[in-house]
């Protein structure tokens, strides 16, 4: 039982689902997305740039949308509700990352990727649950909501003074929202890939170990969501390693992570 309390319901077919992937356009939100297209016909995708949505969905399931912006967020929501669309799974992928040591900080980029990868989560997740909580008759299984995040929050790493603390804070979240709201039968899950090829790695200027391509962390993710995890770790050889270091003393941990300034 107590360990039945810890995992979520299996999503074995998204054919029964109605699923909302935010931040679609590319990466893994758009992996995510188009697997889904070719697994069921329930699918709405949104993301700032609608074109892009349009060239690969169809244009009567795709809604622009800048999560930073409250009004353009709420009419998400009321164009959820005039498509009459009991949404029970959402993907939520959007993210921006910027390298960004301490001695250079950006101050409008630091907040920018803050909003982006943290803040903007609250409305939509407050709103989506709250319906969930009270309109379950609209739903015939657990209503899951997906937050992409990152391995970069597990530790702070050099170099990642804005992204790796709104990722961790996001990993924080996701831990108190599976505990308080499976009281409702709403599962929670939180995805941390390491190095995922996008555009937003091909920022980086240095080796990356171990990195992936999106279509096959979608697979990852897939592959989690059936088996009814929380937390969808992966590559495993980066996030074991990464996940093992959180339990070093501090003295050993800085002592490790001063190498990743060279």
């Amino acid at each position: 039982m107590f360990l039945t309390r810890n995992k979520n319901s299996p999503i074995l077919d998204f054919s029964l689902r109605t699923v909302l992937v935010v931040g679609a356009s590319s990466g893994i939100g758009f992996e995510v997305a188009n697997q889904i297209k070719h697994l069921g016909r329930n699918l709405i995708v949104a993301a700032r740039r609608l074109s892009l949505l349009e060239e690969n969905f169809s244009t009567n399931t795709c809604i622009e949308l800048d999560v930073t912006n409250k009004q353009s967020v709420e009419l998400l929501l009321e164009k959820l509700n005039k498509k009459q669309s009991f949404i029970d799974v959402v993907f939520w992928c959007p993210g921006i990352y910027t390298p960004m040591s301490y001695t250079e900080i950006d101050i409008e980029k630091a907040v920018e990727i803050t909003n982006v990868n943290l803040t903007s989560v609250y409305l939509p997740f407050a709103k989506i649950t709250k319906k969930w909580i009270n309109g379950r008759d609209g739903f015939s299984r657990n209503p899951h909501w997906i937050w992409v995040s990152s391995v970069a929050g597990y530790n702070g790493l050099p170099g990642s003074c804005a992204y790796g603390p709104s990722k961790a804070a996001l990993n924080n979240l996701a831990e108190a929202a599976f505990v308080e709201l499976k009281a409702f039968n709403i599962d929670i899950s939180i995805v941390c890939p390491g190095f995922v090829r996008t555009r937003l790695t091909e920022k980086n200027s240095f080796k990356m170990p171990f990195i992936i391509s999106p279509a096959k962390a979608s697979k990852e993710i897939f592959k989690g969501l059936r088996r009814g995890n929380f937390e969808i770790h992966f590559p495993k050889s980066l996030s074991i390693v990464l996940k093992l270091l959180k339990f070093l003393p501090y003295k050993f941990l800085f002592l490790i992570t001063s190498k990743l300034l060279k």
